[in-house]
């Protein structure tokens, strides 16, 4: 991925990037990653905040953390729409969906400015708190979607 490695300084200390990291290329190598993932969901939620202290830090991990789970379930996802909406991502005990990490967390969702509205009031408290400050349209262009329009289409033909 593009993104993986931009931040390489700040990777080298921080235990969350590398492990978004791990996570991005075990899927990518169509390795398990079910330990990696189990980590993630234990996480201590202080833990997670102390580790993402910047907007930077915050837009590479999710930006990990999206690709990778949308190779993993492009692996299973039988409609591509419902799967970006199906909470299945473990982290910190809490349970998210690939469009929560897109529209809630990274905030790309510039055109539908109620949408925004509405998240930014009914968000739970720990999207508020994981959510970047600083939107970067760019990075629209770094998530992996296509995994999942990709599978669908293999399981089609």
């Amino acid at each position: 991925m593009i993104y993986i490695n931009q931040l390489r300084g700040a990777t080298m200390e921080n235990y969350l990037i590398a492990l978004s990291e791990k996570i991005l290329t075990d899927a990518q190598d169509n390795l398990d990653t079910a330990q990696l993932r189990r980590e993630l969901h234990y996480l201590k939620l202080n833990k997670l905040e102390g580790f993402l202290s910047s907007d930077e830090l915050k837009k590479l991990f999710w930006t990990n953390i999206y690709n990778a789970f949308a190779i993993i379930i492009a692996k299973e996802a039988s409609q591509t729409e419902a799967a970006f909406k199906y909470k299945r991502i473990k982290i910190a005990r809490n349970i998210l969906s690939l469009d929560d990490i897109e529209y809630k967390i990274l905030k790309l969702n510039k055109s539908n400015i109620s949408q925004k509205l509405i998240n930014a009031l009914f968000s739970s408290n720990f999207i508020k708190r994981l959510a970047v400050d600083d939107v970067d349209y760019n990075i629209q262009l770094k998530l992996n979607r296509a995994s999942l329009y990709k599978a669908r289409y293999n399981s089609t033909h």
